[in-house]
């Protein structure tokens, strides 16, 4: 044999652990190469590492156990040295080293979804909120006080155009207020828009009215419920879309795309653009629709 004799002691994500001569090494799992080796395995005390994966910064984190069932994490450089302890949720834990930490059968977080609408979904776990990537089903971050009193909640919440989200509180005695928070939570600013205005944000029904408006920029808007789309006019006339046949179209007539904009036509009725949301991403489309909500032909798009 050549090099350690090793002995496995985890292979949960991009590195592993095992032991060999007294010490820990760390194996990068891509190459089967040892990167690093430290440390003392014939320690007393009743501590052992059973868990290990590189840092978000440079270095690896170190999960520590003790035959009485405490543990804690530390971070140490690419030499095997302790640079500090590491204080999170286990669940967050959990995340970092890919592995169910406290036996309870999950990895991470056992979320509780409060809504899914948008890009990105808001769940809650462990005290915490905690906001969701729907592309990926990933927790971009945790923050804040999911138990807090007061009569106050997060309901909803989106990216932010300039970077970070937006957080739609609701209160229980009808209130509302949104906030803008960082990528890590922390709170920037108050918004204030119209409710109408929020719900473009939100991508959902904020006000109960049974409608959730897409955009309100022009003279008509656009509007949709759960099975129609609607143009709301200059005279808050509400017109339902319909297709060539006179049947509704709404947001899930078709596979991928969806409404997003309306405006007056030159000759009268009006001009609707379609964006399509597959991963090819097609070009814009737009159709003619006459006074009364009727598809009548495909146009070029404004």
């Amino acid at each position: 044999m050549v090099g350690f004799d090793l002995s496995s002691v985890e292979t949960n994500g991009d590195y592993s652990l095992a032991t060999a001569s007294g010490l820990y090494h760390i194996v990068d799992q891509s190459t089967g190469s040892i990167v690093t080796s430290f440390g003392n395995t014939t320690r007393g005390g009743g501590w052992s590492i059973t868990e290990v994966e590189e840092s978000a910064g440079d270095g690896f984190e170190l999960f520590w156990t003790h035959e009485n069932g405490k543990t804690q994490v530390q971070k140490i450089d690419d030499e095997g040295n302790k640079q500090s302890t590491i204080r999170r949720k286990m669940a967050e834990h959990e995340i970092v080293f890919e592995a169910d930490l406290d036996g309870d059968g999950l990895v991470g977080f056992d979320l509780s979804s409060i809504e899914t609408n948008g890009d990105y979904s808001l769940a809650k776990a462990s005290g915490l909120y905690h906001i969701v990537d729907q592309s990926t089903d990933s927790i971009v971050t945790s923050f804040g006080n999911a138990n807090r009193s007061g009569g106050w909640s997060i309901t909803e919440v989106e990216e932010s155009a300039s970077g970070g989200f937006e957080l739609f509180w609701t209160h229980e005695n009808g209130r509302t207020q949104v906030q803008k928070i960082d990528d890590e939570g922390n709170k920037q600013s108050a918004i204030r828009r119209k409710l109408a205005d929020h719900e473009i944000i939100f991508e959902t029904d904020l006000d109960g009215d049974g409608f959730t408006t897409i955009e309100n920029t022009g003279d008509a808007k656009l509007l949709h419920n759960l099975t129609q789309y609607y143009i709301k006019d200059g005279d808050d006339v509400l017109i339902g879309l319909t297709d060539i046949s006179g049947a509704a179209v709404g947001p899930n007539t078709f596979a991928s795309w969806q409404a997003v904009n309306v405006e007056g036509g030159d000759a009268g009725g009006f001009e609707l653009t379609w964006n399509d949301r597959s991963p090819e991403g097609l070009a814009p489309i737009a159709w003619k629709v006459s006074g009364s909500g009727q598809y009548q032909e495909h146009i070029d798009p404004a």
